[in-house]
């Protein structure tokens, strides 16, 4: 996706490996699924589709990590990240400063934890990973916030108004969601003063 890399979180920068970024020909997605999780995207069809390209990306599989491990095996320069699923149906992108915390962060706080029959689940909720995730240097936003259904959060979670409070951003472009529901996220985002991931 094509966006201003001058808006993204000073988070990413040190992924970010260019010095003269042409906006036009960077490519950006902080939100992206492998096979590790509800994709059918290999890690070697990523790293080929990367190869000699300007990219910043994060694989943020649904309580796995499996993807981004495989991924950085084949010297992507990708974001470790994990879309955490709550019993109490939140979901929360979580992107961390490097490999070795977001694989203890799983091996500690998501594995034991996961949904025997739900992918997108595990057996806590959202305030308990709000707690585990303070030893960390991450950084938080809620995907599709005005997504469909369920994912609706604005319209199902009453809780949603304090759980803003404590991210640093929203998800402001979903590729499966139409321009009026992003243009909700955006409007979310401009009201609470957040910033915007994509």
């Amino acid at each position: 996706m094509k966006n201003k890399i001058s808006n993204i979180n000073k988070f990413f920068k040190p992924f970010i490996h260019i010095e003269n970024i042409n906006e036009d020909s960077f490519y950006f997605d902080l939100h992206l699924h492998t096979i590790d999780s509800d994709s059918l995207i290999q890690p070697k069809e990523l790293a080929d589709f990367f190869y000699n390209k300007n990219y910043l990306v994060a694989i943020t599989d649904h309580n796995s990590i499996g993807g981004v491990i495989e991924l950085l095996k084949y010297g992507i320069n990708a974001v470790p990240g994990i879309e955490l699923g709550c019993s109490d149906g939140m979901e929360l992108l979580v992107y961390f400063k490097n490999l070795d915390d977001c694989k203890e962060f799983y091996n500690l706080y998501v594995l034991p934890y996961r949904h025997s029959t739900r992918m997108s689940r595990t057996t806590k909720d959202i305030w308990f990973y709000f707690s585990c995730l303070k030893k960390y240097e991450v950084y938080t936003s809620i995907p599709h916030i005005s997504g469909i259904a369920q994912k609706n959060f604005i319209k199902n979670k009453p809780e949603i108004f304090q759980i803003i409070k404590m991210v640093n951003a929203v998800e402001i472009n979903n590729y499966s969601l139409s321009k009026r529901k992003n243009n909700v996220a955006k409007n979310i985002k401009l009201t609470y003063h957040l910033e915007g991931t994509y």
